[in-house]
């Protein structure tokens, strides 16, 4: 599965920097690699997830619309907990 790439690019205001598009990109191979499909969700602010696209068509959306600010865990594209932190936690 991997661990998921980094997310600062998220919170970025302007969605056509080249920090936002290469986070963008990393962010739909993390899923596709992860759901095992050409298909995924979409977390554009529109979609919500709510549809399932092909990798290039999120990309369009998220540059477009951006992601939807409160998709921080990126369940419905595979991330999951870390089982090394829950472990650390428990003792």
């Amino acid at each position: 599965m991997g661990f998921p790439p980094h997310k600062e690019w998220m919170g970025e205001v302007n969605n056509k920097i080249a920090v936002y598009v290469r986070g963008v990109k990393e962010f739909v191979k993390y899923a596709k690699r992860n759901l095992k499909s050409d298909l995924i969700p979409c977390p554009c602010i529109r979609c919500r997830n709510g549809k399932n696209v092909n990798g290039g068509e999120v990309e369009l959306h998220l540059v477009k619309w951006g992601m939807q600010q409160d998709y921080v865990f990126w369940g419905f594209h595979g991330e999951r907990e870390c089982p090394f932190v829950l472990e650390q936690l428990s003792y």
